[in-house]
Formats: C-alpha cells, structure tokens, sequence
C-alpha cells in the first residue's frame, strides 16, 4: 500500500511542475524578414542576435547579424552570403532600410517595419489573414 501512496505523491508532484505554458511565438517582422532574407527565425522578444549558418559540407554559408528595437523592429541588418560573396549592412531610416555606406534606399517599409518594396529587384508584399506579409511581384499581379 506505501507503494502506490509513494508513486501516487510522486505523479502529483510531476503533474506541479509541469509547464503548461505555450512557446513564444515569431513576430510577423521576425517571420517575414527572416523569410526574405534567409536565415532562422526567433521566438520572442530579441535585442539583438548573430547567426552563422553553414552548408551541407559543414562550411561557413551565411552570416547575419541584427539589433532589433522594443518595438521589434529591425534597426540594423547585416546579411553576408559568403557562397554568393555578397553582403549588405540596412539601417532604419524612417520608412526604408537603408545601405549603411551609400545611404541609398534599399527596402521600403509600410506599418509597423512590415515590408513593402524592393525597388532593386521589382518584389512587392503583401499582407496574409494572419498578418504576416508575403511576396508577389509587380508583374504578376499588374
């Protein structure tokens, strides 16, 4: 009978710790901008994080690095594509994020830092039900 009061306390005990809590969710700027610019995603409230992603061969692919503000959005983002050998460090700038060294205006920026535009490459977004932003490009919906 000791046994079954031991185990019975001891499950008790288990279920009270458990953490029923869900996990932090991605922010729609984090989704969409890691999404767009390819590299992982993080949960939750982020100031500021670096991230080196490698290729199959165990190689140094990518390397990005990022400080977000208390409102998530991205004040700076530095991406570098070391297979492609190119790089570029965004810096906030009102409603674009901007070359850090030329200062030309690189992505445009609508609401709260969702993305709108990339003028260079002709790619617009466009907001889902769940309010994470999607591409389309102009040709395909004119």
């Amino acid at each position: 009978m000791n046994k079954y009061a031991a185990i019975t306390l001891l499950a008790t005990v288990l279920v009270g710790c458990d953490n029923n809590t869900a996990p932090l969710s991605f922010t729609p700027e984090m989704a969409s901008f890691s999404n767009e610019f390819d590299f992982d995603p993080l949960r939750g409230p982020v100031k500021d994080f670096t991230q080196t992603l490698f290729n199959d061969k165990g190689e140094v692919s990518k390397r990005v690095t990022g400080t977000m503000s208390t409102e998530g959005c991205f004040d700076t983002l530095e991406l570098h594509d070391l297979d492609a050998n190119t790089g570029v460090a965004l810096v906030l700038d009102a409603n674009y994020y901007v070359d850090a060294e030329t200062q030309q205006q690189k992505v445009k920026l609508q609401g709260k830092c969702q993305l709108a535009e990339l003028p260079s490459a002709g790619l617009t977004w466009t907001p889902t039900i769940t309010g994470l932003w999607l591409p389309r490009t102009a040709k395909r919906w004119k």
